[in-house]
């Protein structure tokens, strides 16, 4: 008998993953990656992620979110380094960028965060047009895809606020599992102190893709 290799093939060595509606990929360059973080600085995002740090104005998220050739080649005209990956060579985690499938327009981002052996935590959003839209639970879903069949991970967590009502809701629909108590406490950047459950997604045979890498970019819209 002929044995296959089941893990997922990115091409060239790279991180993609579909869902019925978004794309999720690694950042092609470090426009790639400042524009999939626009979406998570209006005031919702930020009441939940609470960085506490400076972001765009709304004119850089209205230039990032048009997305014809002749702007994104006017964009990397005007922002020096942008083809290069000097954003992402200094995280400490594995960054994602959120398309539409539809338009290819930036969605959002998801990061996996190492958090213990063999554990990854989400932290994840949606660009303000793509919020109430049910697309939360295919945000999860790939999340915990990357974590398990991308990067190796058997448990994929996600720490949210109790009152946090939509990601608790899209975490249940993507197939977490709330754990029991007690809850996790935490200082976020901007001071504000929080209180809620943690999520799981389990997946006991995880095992890194075939392309082994968790940080190389992926060109715009494969596998």
């Amino acid at each position: 008998m002929r044995w296959f290799d089941r893990r997922p093939r990115c091409p060239s060595g790279l991180h993609v993953e579909h869902t019925a509606n978004l794309i999720v990929r690694s950042p092609v360059d470090d426009m790639d990656y400042l524009g999939s973080c626009t979406g998570a600085y209006d005031p919702e995002a930020q009441h939940w992620l609470g960085w506490g740090t400076e972001g765009p104005e709304q004119w850089q998220v209205d230039w990032f979110d048009d997305i014809s050739h002749a702007n994104r080649e006017h964009m990397h005209t005007h922002l020096d380094g942008s083809g290069n990956h000097t954003y992402q060579d200094k995280l400490g985690y594995a960054h994602f960028t959120v398309l539409t499938r539809d338009e290819g327009r930036y969605a959002g981002a998801i990061q996996l965060i190492p958090a213990g052996k063999d554990v990854l935590a989400v932290e994840a959003w949606l660009n303000l047009p793509y919020r109430r839209l049910g697309l939360g639970k295919e945000l999860f879903r790939a999340a915990a895809r990357l974590g398990h069949h991308h990067l190796g991970a058997p448990r994929v967590t996600a720490n949210v606020e109790v009152d946090h009502t939509a990601a608790l809701r899209a975490l249940e629909q993507a197939g977490y599992s709330r754990q029991p108590p007690p809850y996790t406490h935490a200082i976020l950047g901007d001071g504000r102190n929080v209180t809620g459950p943690t999520y799981l997604h389990h997946h006991p045979g995880a095992r890194t893709c075939r392309c082994g890498s968790a940080t190389k970019a992926a060109a715009p819209g494969g596998g």
